[in-house]
């Protein structure tokens, strides 16, 4: 029986340098999600490389899909696979009804939220130690049901369309 990695996005460029395996990619260029492209104006073809006069629109496959955080060995990582540039971002969520803004991570920015609502979620977050089986689960479990009420259940909700209720919290 032959073992092989499917798919060239991070986690299989990762898993294929990790174990030494072969790695099958559909399309021409690895990245899944995390990759991009640029196209010159009123053509279609894609480009993995900026044209030297610069003249291209650029486009995020994923949407806008970053890489978060500043490992420095993981970077490293990276930027030995392919070129990377990086971007200071600064992001926040939107609390409408309190018409609020709260940097993100959220569970690092507490300041920013009424002092019972960050007291009470003080004391709910912590190492994940019981048994849970999807991502929902997990998440409760880290970051308490006051964080999972107010921010990560309306957003996981949408944002992997209900399936976090789903996904196993190991995956």
């Amino acid at each position: 029986m032959s073992k092989f990695i499917l798919g060239g996005g991070m986690t299989g460029l990762a898993a294929s340098i990790a174990s030494g395996l072969p790695i099958f990619e559909a399309v021409n260029e690895p990245g899944g999600i995390c990759s991009s492209y640029y196209v010159r104006p009123g053509t279609k073809e894609h480009l993995f490389q900026l044209p030297d006069d610069g003249e291209a629109y650029h486009f995020e496959i994923g949407g806008g899909h970053w890489i978060f955080g500043g490992d420095p060995a993981i970077l490293q990582f990276i930027r030995k696979l392919s070129p990377v540039r990086s971007y200071a971002r600064r992001s926040s969520v939107y609390f409408q009804q309190q018409n609020l803004y709260v940097p993100y991570p959220i569970q690092n920015n507490l300041r920013f939220l009424d002092k019972k609502l960050t007291e009470k979620a003080l004391l709910e977050i912590s190492q994940p130690r019981g048994t849970f089986a999807t991502m929902k689960g997990w998440l409760k479990e880290s970051f308490g049901q006051t964080l999972c009420d107010l921010f990560f259940n309306p957003f996981h909700q949408l944002y992997t369309a209900g399936l976090y209720e789903k996904i196993d919290a190991l995956s």
